[in-house]
């Protein structure tokens, strides 16, 4: 029995003692604090290897009648509230009484038993849409960084700045990426020194899923979440050993290997995760050179990434401490443009090194109380050199040095209907550079290094009013922020999201004042800086609806209205013929509908997926000559598809197969829209097919994959063309299990 307390009485009729004869279980549900009825609780009844499953009524109650004896288990499960498993051998009709205990409940910090639960419900119970990228929906896409796995998200478009060594940058609503908040684990991990972060980066064998909150949201999740946040979630380590190995090989050099363990290393939970990539890039493309069809090679396009993730984890019924080291080292050559048929050559070089080392603990001081604290270091070096370009005679060879420091610490309370969360940060950001200087009146004063030091205090509370199958959600949020360098801001947000009928239908609305402070490029670098900048905010509001339900499979249909203005826009600004200023002068407007449709076959044997977006992101900055013209790069529709199954071929063989489509309508690379500017409409489909051989514990799977299949030419960012078909092969093997 659980310390939290399950009661169980079992009553033994005087006629109805054989083993043989159908019996009845019934029981209540309880809240473990306040003895309340707890309604709409999943119910599970597993037997000889049956599973039966109902739905709590209004006081609580269930019954499963018609029920053979022997051994049976009952699980409960319930958003908010911890699950129970209950085994035993059961011979006769019985009655039970289980109390529930609440659990936390953070939009960040959701853990729940079963992946499709989290997905479900996040999506359900929110204010703003969210959408949660499992494994299963990773493998799908045989995605090898995030930029691969949130191509498939509606309102998110991957700005590529050309195939394997190129910047990938996200824009999530027609939003910049210095305007979308990027998470790791729960915890700050945006880029000071640009503001932006490069997804190619991020390797998908350290992390094992991707949240993904769409909608401006300062007041939750801090500064830069205009447009929404991104939280990537690395692999959890396990009791259960587990080994994962794949090794890919493909065309233009393409390799890489990866591998992680986990399981449990002198009563502590570890896991780690190693990989490793790299590929010469010089692929051919088509090019029209006026008007004649002309096949050109990328040079200078190779890249060699190393990725390592190390994580020990210690948990007792109360308590949880987490400590995890990550490291990143990338190595590309950076391509030149391709202008009038030929490519601009290119000798620059990009080197990255980024380490962290993070330390988290939880503490459940009470069943309705939970301190949770978090620290993180992070180092990152970066060092661009450019031979050709000689603005000074050896070509430029800048170098930062960025280094973070980062504290939290939440306390939240739980009681049977509300949550209040209050939560304290702080910390400082140091850039080092040749390339800072303190912007004066009529010239700069270069300068080594620059600082910022930062403190927030968030309080969150939330009201959830659940009877029968309706359900009532309200949530307000208040942020205070101040930075060194940049002032302070106070950013408000509230939800509301309701059940209004017994159909499956959830309706929700959300409006938020949020903001971005100006990152260390923007107020420091050499011509360029400005030291006077105020930080962006924007005023949002979005409405939508979610529904779910089961017929021939489980059904998922979501749509979302936004709009948003943003104010104080940093742009840049020409002084002279050859230098550039950013200035708070832009003003935009964003407006747009996502719709997303999925199913899931009975056994998730067949998975469809579909989002479609609609959008527009126009200049509103008053006095310029863009008003009310479309931003450069921000396309009019998305669309995308995902058809994936898996079908058993053997007791120990069954193939795969996924296919995958996405289009991206016209886009303009001039912000004054002429013709010229004018990107086209491109349509994208990738296919992978393979095998899976089990072998006892261990699966052997191998793969082909196929990018861009009908070998489409497109550029996604104009002068820098996108490779055309590609293939890969890809071999793992995998044992075990690891826990979720």
């Amino acid at each position: 029995m659980r310390w939290f307390g399950i009661l169980l009485i079992i009553f033994v009729g005087s006629e109805k003692t054989g083993l043989a004869q159908s019996l009845t279980i019934s029981g209540r549900i309880l809240d473990a604090l306040t003895s309340r009825p707890v309604a709409t609780a999943q119910v599970f009844l597993k037997q000889h290897n049956k599973i039966e499953h109902q739905l709590s009524g209004e006081n609580g109650h269930f019954q499963f009648a018609n029920t053979p004896a022997g051994e049976t288990t009952i699980i409960v499960q319930r958003l908010s509230y911890q699950n129970v498993n209950i085994h035993f051998f059961m011979i006769a009709d019985t009655s039970v009484t289980i109390e529930l205990l609440p659990e936390p409940l953070a939009l960040s910090e959701i853990s729940l038993s079963a992946e499709k639960d989290r997905r479900l419900l996040l999506m359900q119970r929110s204010s703003q849409p969210v959408l949660h990228f499992a494994a299963q929906e990773i493998d799908e896409i045989a995605a090898a960084d995030a930029a691969d796995v949130l191509t498939f998200a509606p309102g998110i478009f991957i700005k590529n700045y050309g195939g394997f060594s190129g910047l990938k940058t996200v824009s999530l609503r027609g939003a910049a990426g210095t305007q979308v908040k990027i998470l790791l684990d729960g915890i700050e991990y945006d880029n000071s020194q640009s503001g932006v972060t490069d997804l190619s980066t991020l390797d998908m064998n350290a992390f094992e899923a991707i949240d993904l909150y769409r909608g401006g949201n300062a007041a939750q999740f801090g500064a830069n979440a205009l447009a929404g946040v991104i939280d990537l979630r690395t692999v959890v380590a396990g009791k259960t050993p587990a080994i994962k190995f794949s090794t890919t090989k493909g065309e233009f050099g393409q390799q890489s290997l990866q591998f992680r363990a986990s399981g449990t290393v002198t009563g502590l939970q570890a896991v780690t995760a190693v990989s490793r990539q790299n590929a010469t890039g010089n692929y051919p493309f088509h090019f029209n050179v006026f008007g004649r069809d002309t096949v050109l090679s990328r040079a200078n396009a190779d890249y060699e990434n190393f990725h390592f993730l190390s994580t020990l984890q210690k948990k007792t019924d109360a308590k949880t401490t987490i400590l995890s080291f990550t490291r990143y080292s990338g190595r590309r050559g950076v391509p030149g443009a391709v202008l009038q048929g030929s490519f601009v050559p290119s000798q620059a070089r990009q080197n990255d090194e980024d380490t962290q080392l993070t330390g988290q603990f939880s503490w459940r001081i009470a069943p309705d109380k939970i301190w949770r604290n978090a620290l993180r270091w992070r180092k990152s070096d970066l060092n661009y050199r450019d031979p050709q370009v000689k603005i000074r005679p050896q070509g430029i060879d800048d170098f930062y040095r960025n280094h973070m420091l980062y504290a939290q610490s939440a306390f939240e309370i739980i009681r049977t209907n509300q949550r209040f969360l209050t939560k304290l940060e702080a910390g400082e950001s140091k850039l080092r550079s040749n390339n800072l200087a303190h912007p004066l009146a009529q010239s700069f004063e270069i300068i080594e290094k620059v600082q910022r030091r930062f403190v927030h205090a968030t309080f969150l509370w939330e009201k959830n009013d659940e009877s029968g199958l309706h359900f009532r959600m309200l949530q307000f949020a208040l942020r205070f922020s101040h930075y060194s360098d940049a002032g302070s801001a106070l950013s408000p947000s509230m939800g509301f999201n309701f059940k209004p009928t017994q159909l499956p239908l959830h309706l929700r609305l959300h409006a938020a004042h949020s903001f971005r402070v100006p990152a260390f490029a923007e107020q420091y670098f050499l011509n360029y800086g400005n030291r006077r900048l105020k930080p962006e905010k924007s005023l949002s509001i979005e409405s939508g609806a979610n529904a779910a339900f089961a017929f021939r499979g489980n059904f998922i249909f979501d749509a979302s209205f936004f709009a948003f203005a943003v104010s104080n826009q940093i742009i840049s600004i020409p002084r002279s013929p050859v230098l550039w200023s950013a200035e708070n002068v832009g003003k935009t407007r964003h407006r747009g509908l996502e719709l997303l449709g999925e199913w899931r076959s009975p056994g998730k044997r067949i998975h469809l997926r579909t989002t479609w977006t609609r959008q527009t992101a126009e200049d509103r900055s008053p006095g310029s000559r863009t008003f009310g013209k479309q931003l450069v790069y921000i396309p009019r529709e998305i669309f995308t598809a995902i058809m994936a199954l898996e079908q058993p071929l053997t007791a120990r063989l069954s193939g795969q197969f996924s296919l995958t489509a996405r289009r991206v309508s016209y886009r303009y690379h001039l912000s004054e829209n002429d013709f010229d500017s004018l990107l086209p409409a491109y349509a994208i489909i990738d296919l992978k097919a393979g095998i899976k051989k089990s072998f006892g514990k261990i699966n052997c799977v191998l793969n082909l994959q196929i990018e861009n299949i009908v070998d489409v030419t497109y550029e996604i960012i104009h002068n820098y063309p996108m490779p055309g078909r590609i293939w890969r092969l890809q071999a793992e093997m995998r044992s075990g299990h690891a826990e979720k």
